[in-house]
């Protein structure tokens, strides 16, 4: 299956910074030791909310359970749900992260029938249909977008275009940082950060509460009643070169999800 290509439009400003920065860093972050700390926790945390996900169980005949997952990075929540789709499809506006993805899952032993990952961005264009527009890209069962949303410009785009990928009764589940969990991880902590970093953080928003995940995801088309938000039970260490605090400083992170009307 052909890459697609990135349409260039106003909206996606953000987007190519934070393509150029991970194409730059994409296997340098994932050897820090705080993100593989973090990425197991998020592993874990996908693993032991499954029950109330309620993702729709395989069956014999049918169509194939299929997961979403968006801003994919190398794939930590295709794998971490894996067992219980039949197909996970990433998608990232990053090539490096792309590859990293292809590469982990082969290294993993799943077929590219089972797993793989494109370079695109859902958040392209007035109309969704102008990118990734092949229906294998849409009727998802589940979508996931793990600590991505604070990187966009526009969260209830994002979420809206995200839910719309899902097919009736499916499920999206958002991961990112909870407001004041922490201290340090603010704007002004990140002016001497790396200057593409502090843009995309400049351009972003940090957090995110209850209530609004609850708004995002009602205005996306999802179900009042199915909206849970879950804090993780443990904090996330974040460093010192960071968060610019001696020592560095510890946030939580959310788990949400709702379902598709």
């Amino acid at each position: 299956m052909a890459t697609p290509s990135l349409v260039d439009t106003p909206g996606s400003v953000l987007a190519n910074t934070n393509r150029d920065f991970f194409n730059k860093n994409a296997r340098a972050v994932f050897e820090q030791d705080w993100v593989r700390h973090l990425t197991g926790q998020i592993t874990d945390a996908l693993r032991s909310n499954l029950d109330s996900f309620t993702i729709r169980k395989r069956t014999d005949s049918g169509e194939p359970v299929r997961l979403l997952d968006y801003a994919c990075g190398n794939g930590l929540a295709s794998r971490a749900l894996a067992p219980h789709v039949d197909v996970a499809v990433g998608v990232d506006v990053s090539e490096a992260m792309v590859e990293l993805y292809n590469e982990a899952s082969l290294e993993e032993g799943y077929s590219r029938d089972r797993m793989f990952a494109v370079q695109g961005n859902i958040m392209d264009g007035a109309d969704i249909s102008h990118t990734l527009p092949d229906a294998v890209y849409f009727r998802f069962d589940v979508a996931v977008l793990s600590m991505a949303l604070h990187h966009v410009e526009n969260p209830y785009s994002c979420v809206s275009k995200l839910v719309q990928r899902l097919q009736s009764g499916g499920v999206v589940i958002i991961i990112d940082w909870m407001p004041d969990s922490g201290e340090g991880l603010t704007r002004a902590s990140l002016d001497d950060q790396d200057p593409v970093m502090q843009d995309i953080v400049n351009k972003s928003r940090m957090s995110f509460s209850c209530d609004e995940m609850r708004m995002l995801f009602v205005a996306a088309g999802c179900a009042p009643m199915s909206i849970d938000y879950h804090p993780y039970h443990s904090l996330s260490h974040l460093p010192e070169f960071i968060t610019k605090i001696k020592g560095g400083a510890n946030k939580r992170f959310f788990l949400a999800m709702a379902r598709k009307i």
